[in-house]
């Protein structure tokens, strides 16, 4: 394997590129780290190139890999505690009408709140997870940190509300997740089986437009405090819909 010592190759400053949006697009790469997201990322064939600092003792599967020192590694790594391993991944593309189940993330904006939405929607099998306008970015190093390897699994894609209403099968019901008085307490909610369900911004809620497009709308039963965290409210619901499906 190659070594890389200096903190001003050509390859590494190709990763430090990487970590604009506009790069991320127009490579379709982005970077990502750590152990666990590595396997995942290997398990679903979506690795460019990995840089590390050890012997990964992992089946890399032919993808091209370098030996980087501690210096170069802290300029790579997001984390203040790298475990010694930084890759690039390759941005994958999904039909959003193959999905029956669908998650869309209605301006998320904390990075932790939209990795961990993703990661439970893996979880409790659901086929795919829309970010819309004002959302956190999949490729946040956060969002990537809270995710734990989960979008490499689970389909993620960026798509305004009005583009996905034009997209979506015409038997999918819009549910929304919103604390209104005409809202279904989640006990009382006969789930369905092909729907798009909307979390809001973790302060305004489900916007206006989703609000007005929704099929049902929906609330979780809670006393002695005004709200959840929009992370906790999507746990609590799609498990329900998984067991009660």
């Amino acid at each position: 394997m190659e070594k890389i010592t200096s903190r001003t190759n050509a390859k590494i400053q190709f990763i430090l590129s990487l970590k604009d949006i506009k790069n991320i697009s127009k490579h379709h790469l982005f970077v990502d780290e750590g152990i666990k997201n590595l396997k995942m990322a290997l398990l679903n064939d979506s690795v460019e190139e990995i840089y590390t600092t050890k012997d990964l003792k992992l089946d890399l599967k032919n993808v091209p890999t370098y030996i980087i020192n501690q210096s170069v590694l802290e300029k790579i790594s997001n984390s203040k505690t790298p475990d010694g391993v930084v890759f690039i991944a390759k941005v994958k593309k999904y039909d959003i009408y193959k999905m029956n189940k669908i998650v869309f993330l209605d301006k998320v904006q904390d990075p932790g709140n939209v990795g961990t939405i993703i990661r439970t929607a893996l979880a409790f099998n659901l086929d795919g997870v829309i970010l819309g306008d004002g959302c956190a970015s999949l490729y946040n190093h956060k969002t990537l940190a809270a995710c734990k390897g989960a979008m490499y699994e689970m389909p993620v894609a960026s798509l305004k509300f009005e583009e996905l209403i034009k997209q979506k099968k015409k038997e999918q019901k819009i549910i929304a997740t919103t604390l209104s008085d005409d809202s279904i307490e989640l006990s009382k909610f006969h789930p369905i089986e092909k729907f798009i369900i909307v979390f809001g911004n973790e302060g305004s809620g489900v916007s206006e437009s989703a609000l007005l497009s929704a099929d049902y709308k929906i609330k979780i039963g809670i006393k002695n405090i005004d709200s959840l965290n929009v992370a906790i409210s999507a746990g609590i619901i799609l498990h329900f819909l998984k067991n009660n499906n």
